[in-house]
């Protein structure tokens, strides 16, 4: 709520409050389970500030996060955002798992963007990650609704 209302100063008060009761080896998971909130709440711009907020505080992302924000991005159909991610996820040298893969689907699928959905589960197979039913009933759905 803090964010949303644009006291960005308040927000990060808060979470170094938090902060102070998480040892220090789980600071990370926290920051990733922050963005996990915030993506499973479709509040993409809390996710990307924490996301942001954890690589200035100098913890790396990892698959996890990247993860969550590609969810973020699927909740809002926002391919432009997921296609940012992606970009960052590749900079930063992680290789995308089958979750990776699915929500990029998902992203194209909630866009309506069915055959842009069907190319990323040709990409997928081209990196050796066979699809599974959710990747078929997502492109299936997303095919049916065009």
């Amino acid at each position: 709520q803090l964010l949303e209302a644009g006291d960005e100063a308040a927000a990060e008060e808060l979470v170094e409050q938090a902060l102070q009761s998480v040892r220090a080896s789980s600071r990370k998971a926290f920051h990733n389970a922050l963005v996990g909130h915030f993506a499973s709440s479709s509040n993409s711009a809390a996710g990307l500030w924490c996301a942001i907020r954890m690589v200035r505080k100098g913890f790396t992302p990892n698959i996890v996060t990247f993860n969550s924000l590609l969810q973020m991005c699927a909740k809002s159909a926002d391919v432009r955002l997921a296609q940012g991610v992606w970009s960052l996820l590749s900079e930063a040298g992680l290789q995308p798992n089958s979750i990776t893969y699915n929500t990029m689907i998902n992203v194209f699928a909630r866009a309506n963007l069915p055959f842009e959905a069907e190319e990323w589960k040709r990409e997928m197979e081209s990196h050796g990650i066979g699809p599974c039913l959710a990747t078929y009933s997502v492109i299936i759905a997303s095919f049916s609704r065009a």
